[in-house]
């Protein structure tokens, strides 16, 4: 069995109107309790990050997560609303950074490696996925 690679893909809520292709050889696992739909993808298959990026975004992800628990305590402690929302505020735009440094990777590696390989099919697939993605930042 070939080495694993977790991704976390899109809300499983009912409601949600947002879906991912899931590429052959991928398995999808469900965690009801975040209401997230983790895609396992075999190792190459979307390695197009560097280690370095990697890394950095993992530990950008990390620091969020440490600063979404911290809310929790804070609003477990019952402390000041503004208090909370400030840190709400703080944590949505580090999300948005790091969107924006993964985005960025994206262009600079996967897209560009479509465009560059004269390959009509994967071209129009990597502007169709930017024009989809921007489209739900519309909504």
């Amino acid at each position: 069995m070939p080495k694993q690679q977790q991704i976390a893909g899109v809300s499983t809520n009912a409601s949600a109107k947002n879906t991912v292709k899931i590429l052959a050889g991928a398995e999808e696992n469900i965690d009801l309790r975040f209401n997230i739909t983790y895609i396992r993808y075999p190792t190459g298959v979307l390695l197009s990050m560097s280690s370095t990026k990697q890394q950095s975004s993992l530990n950008r992800l990390k620091r969020i997560e440490g600063q979404v628990r911290g809310i929790g305590r804070m609003i477990e402690e019952d402390r000041y609303c503004i208090d909370i929302l400030h840190q709400i505020q703080a944590v949505k735009a580090a999300i948005a950074r790091a969107e924006s440094e993964i985005l960025k990777d994206h262009a600079a590696h996967c897209v560009s490696e479509a465009i560059t390989s004269g390959n009509k099919k994967a071209q129009k697939e990597k502007v169709s996925e930017l024009v989809d993605l921007f489209d739900k930042l519309k909504r």
